[in-house]
């Protein structure tokens, strides 16, 4: 039965006590393992009161436990009165012959019988100091001399498997069933250390290392204190050290010494403080001694010089023996004179690179297509990476032609080495604010002033062009024969799109897309085009406009609004303007056209969202891209609400808007009212039915629109035909030729595209012009002309 052999090692622990109690007349006869049978004339338990009360600060849990076995043990017999010293109050237990339901097993009685066990064995103990009436003592077994520790420990191992039975008293609090360590909040076990970092700083270590050669406390790597030298006081020697060497001396000496703070100083130093000299005599001894020299040592400051015993040269420098005895084998090797330095240090490290890794790293790196700024040479020679390129995709490269690559942290070193940038794509990034920020920041008085208030007029002027822009967008709602349309280029898609690391070394071929939305029905229009058709300038962007202005403006619109960014090589230029012109000619339905330009830095447009949708839908698919026209597939099923309408440009749609600058039109830089203006300068610009030739335009901040004729005054006039959509110039006569170098690249990279597709490759013209990436083309900020 369970707990048998824990309540037979109780009874013999009572056995033990009971023999040692001189006043105690009760026997204890021998057990079934039951209970104790105890009569009513048994004398009290010594250390307990006269009227059988328990002595304060002792158990009184339990005590009516034999109440419980009169009634329901069947293995109790005989009459079992309360144990002597125990109280007779006890809080009310239910009445088993009035219910039922309270069932004893044979494990609850021998349980209880355990429990009166340990209260007697409590109860026999001198009260202690701290007081166990508020806590459960059902568990404490005394320390006798007959129970050793070795014992214990085993009980309390066999102990940890078991679990324990706690029996709830009614009545009391709930947290008597909580353990101690719960209550304090303490987790029961040994406590784990934080784990150390194993990583040590440089700093930490020459930190440390200065200590060391200064003298003062320091830490080991181990976290070992060590303490801070200090000249030590004499003791009596043979040669009187004490007394003849001043205690001044030894302080000036033991200072300077510690002032070196260098290691090999101090080698130094105390080197010629000893002297070697050839033993003069050998003893015969049973032992041959390899020993040939013998050490003097001196204490030396200017002019003085003592000799000194070793221990009390020690106690003056508090130095090792191991110290000074490597700089006396120093001195042995050298022939008693120290010129080399420690090596320590010196060792190269065998985690250097070789030059010749480097050497392939600075290849790898130069072997992608690199281009220079058409703008900015002069100002810069630093050359550009494909803005689809990142260093991440050409560390990915590199690996896959070396078995032992470098890590990456050592490719971006060599690649910043190397003056190269990826050509970043366009965000709405102010540079002006940035700038104006910076000075506001570390100026004062009259100029911070005046840079608070340029910069308060910059950010005033984007927000009122945002808000016009809501209200023009709220007017095309209620206005049916009104468009707010919003429109921009997208960052060049590289064609074929490859994910293969020896596409990244070769020169792609570019896909454009021109995204025009519209605002008010949120309907998005992608004129999609390559470099083979066409570039990427100004009288190419005019064409996708005065194709959508011709072909998909519905006949009851009369009114059109544009928004763009301020790009002078693309939208805000003369090109776009005689295209304009041109547009509202033709345009029979038109009333007018209004073309407002955003703030530079300030740009952020309804189309910048499908452009976004699309960088989506190119990392997430699957689909092979391996020729334009599967780029125009991508882009007419990336949204799925309302799918995008793509418009394939060819050479035949893009028309020279600027020959018209040669012939019946005049670029002008004053208007009507002999004033001069500036088209990078202007923040809209207005053309209306009837008005050919001539245009609106008006300044930030103001409402006053000014009117420019661009109609060439001398010669003879045009014929009205010239300016008909059929007698539009176009731009190109047919396909237009890559570079060589970029045609070799695409040609090298056949293998890996579709077989149907490598004929449109092989069919690509090219000619001996230099390759330039369409980006480095872009001019955001300064007028074209």
């Amino acid at each position: 039965m369970a707990g048998r052999g824990r309540i037979n090692r109780m009874i013999d622990l009572v056995h033990r006590e009971l023999e040692m109690v001189n006043d105690v007349d009760c026997l204890i006869e021998e057990p079934v393992p039951t209970c104790f049978l105890f009569t009513e004339n048994q004398s009290p338990k010594p250390g307990s009161s006269k009227d059988n009360s328990p002595k304060p600060g002792c158990s009184t849990d339990y005590a009516p436990i034999y109440e419980y076995l009169k009634n329901v043990s069947p293995i109790s017999s005989k009459v079992c009165s309360p144990m002597p010293g125990c109280s007779q109050n006890f809080s009310s237990r239910p009445n088993p012959d009035k219910d039922d339901n309270i069932i004893f097993t044979d494990s609850d009685e021998i349980y209880l019988i355990c429990l009166d066990i340990v209260s007697l064995l409590v109860d026999k103990l001198p009260c202690p100091d701290f007081d166990y009436s508020g806590e459960s003592s059902d568990d404490y077994i005394p320390n006798t001399p007959d129970t050793s520790d070795s014992d214990c420990s085993i009980r309390n191992r066999r102990a940890k498997g078991r679990r324990n039975v706690i029996i709830p008293q009614s009545g009391s609090d709930e947290s008597n069933n909580t353990s101690f360590w719960d209550r304090e909040g303490v987790i029961q076990g040994r406590k784990r250390k934080p784990r150390k970092s194993t990583k040590e700083r440089r700093e930490d270590r020459e930190n440390r290392k200065k200590k060391r050669n200064l003298g003062k406390s320091y830490q080991t790597k181990n976290g070992k204190p060590v303490k801070e030298r200090n000249m030590k006081s004499l003791e009596t020697c043979r040669m009187k050290c004490a007394e003849r060497i001043p205690e001044a001396l030894r302080k000036k000496i033991f200072d300077r010494y510690w002032s070196l703070g260098d290691y090999d100083r101090r080698v130094l130093f105390i080197s010629n403080l000893i002297t070697l000299k050839e033993k003069k005599t050998q003893k015969m001894a049973p032992t041959i001694k390899n020993r040939n020299y013998s050490n003097e040592f001196f204490l030396k400051l200017d002019l003085e010089c003592h000799r000194i015993c070793k221990g009390c040269f020690l106690k003056t420098f508090d130095e090792t023996p191991k110290f000074v005895q490597t700089v006396t084998d120093k001195l042995k090797l050298s022939g008693g004179l120290i010129i080399n330095k420690s090596s320590r240090g010196k060792k190269p490290s065998v985690f250097k690179i070789d030059d010749e890794r480097l050497e392939d790293v600075k290849a790898q790196i130069l072997s992608f297509p690199l281009y220079e700024s058409h703008y900015g040479r002069s100002k810069t020679n630093k050359k550009f990476l494909p803005p689809h390129l990142t260093i991440k995709d050409m560390y990915k490269a590199y690996c896959e032609m070396h078995e032992n690559p470098v890590s990456i942290t050592i490719y971006s070193w060599v690649f910043r080495a190397q003056n190269l940038s990826f050509k970043a794509p366009y965000v709405d990034m102010c540079v002006k604010c940035d700038t104006l920020g910076t000075k506001i920041k570390y100026s004062e008085g009259e100029e911070r002033e005046e840079n608070e208030k340029v910069l308060i007029e910059h950010q005033r002027r984007a927000e009122t062009i945002y808000d016009q822009k809501s209200q023009d967008r709220a007017l095309s709602i209620t206005k049916k024969d009104t468009v707010v349309l919003s429109f921009d280029l997208q960052q060049c898609l590289p064609t074929p799109y490859l994910k293969s690391g020896a596409a990244f070394y070769k020169r792609p071929l570019w896909t454009f897309n021109l995204t025009l939305r519209d605002c008010t029905s949120n309907k998005v229009y992608c004129f999609m085009w390559h470099e083979g058709i066409g570039g990427r300038g100004a009288n190419q962007v005019a064409s996708c406009l005065f194709y959508y202005i011709m072909n998909c403006v519905p006949d009851d619109i009369k009114h059109l609004v544009f928004y763009s960014d301020s790009c002078s090589g693309q939208n805000k230029n003369i090109h776009v303007v005689c295209m304009f012109l041109l547009a509202m000619r033709n345009n029979t339905n038109l009333e007018t056209i209004t073309h407002n330009f955003l703030v530079p830095g300030h740009t952020h447009m309804d189309c910048d969202v499908d452009h976004a949708l699309i960088e989506k839908a190119k990392k997430k698919t699957q689909m092979d891209i391996h020729h334009p026209r599967d780029w125009y597939q991508l882009v007419r099923t990336c949204s799925k609400k309302k799918p995008f309408t793509v418009v394939e440009m060819h050479s035949e749609l893009f028309l020279d808007f600027a020959s018209y600058l040669k012939g019946p039109l005049q670029q002008k830089k004053i208007d009507e009212n002999k004033k001069k203006f500036k088209l990078s300068e202007c923040a809209a610009f207005k053309y209306k039915k009837g008005e050919f030739a001539q245009f609106h335009y008006k300044m930030h901040g103001e409402d006053e629109w000014n009117a420019v004729n661009l109609q060439r005054k001398r010669g003879k006039s045009p014929l009205p035909s010239v300016f008909e959509t059929e007698c539009i110039p176009k731009s190109y006569d047919g396909p237009i030729a890559i570079s060589n170098e970029k045609k070799q690249d695409l040609l090298s990279l056949l293998p890996l595209i579709n077989p149907s597709v490598r004929s449109f490759y092989t069919n690509l013209l090219s000619d001996d012009n230099k390759d330039q990436h369409p980006l480095l083309n872009d001019d955001s900020e300064d007028d074209i002309f």
